[in-house]
């Protein structure tokens, strides 16, 4: 585009044209959090019926593996997600379905993004952000990616819970 654009210019000088500029923004819609995790009971048993039917011993093992907490559900790529965030600067907006929020439902710590006060298209708003912690009610959160237009004490009394709090640069938690 950038050569299309100085070709023109260099055939008509007093050509003006503002070269489109784009913006990348990573969003995430997870509608299934997990394969096993959290499934209903009918949905388990008919999950290893079919398995079962078809001999795929190797998504039974699985399946109990994941169950028993002896490994790690094929659909949780939460860390590696959070690694690549964190290693590659990256700033993503996940959509959660409902389900996803009563998977969670009171987890010991939520670190969610919450950018401003205002909506915006690829960002958690505060008040978004409070909605989902009215959900998940986790026993501790932290806001993070916040701009300055939140301030830090009327965030806090925004979010009435003094468990919730914004968090900042440099913070370590202790988990």
């Amino acid at each position: 585009m950038k050569y299309f654009i100085l070709e023109l210019q260099s055939s008509y000088p007093n050509l003006n044209i503002n070269p489109p500029s784009f913006k990348y923004i990573s969003t995430i819609d997870i509608d299934n959090a997990y394969l096993f995790k959290g499934k209903s009971f009918v949905r388990s048993v008919a999950f290893l019926f079919r398995s079962i039917m078809n001999f795929d011993f190797d998504k039974i093992r699985i399946y109990f593996s994941v169950i028993f907490n002896r490994r790690k559900d094929p659909f949780d790529t939460y860390s590696f997600q959070f690694n690549l965030q964190n290693k590659y600067n990256l700033d993503v907006k996940y959509f959660y379905d409902k389900e996803f929020f009563k998977k969670i439902e009171n987890i010991d710590h939520w670190i969610v993004g919450c950018l401003r006060i205002d909506p915006h298209i690829s960002h958690a708003s505060l008040s978004e952000v409070k909605e989902w912690l009215d959900i998940v009610k986790p026993k501790k959160a932290y806001l993070s990616h916040m701009t300055a237009h939140l301030d830090y004490k009327d965030t806090i009394n925004y979010l009435d819970n003094r468990n919730y709090m914004p968090a900042y640069d440099g913070q370590i938690l202790e988990l």
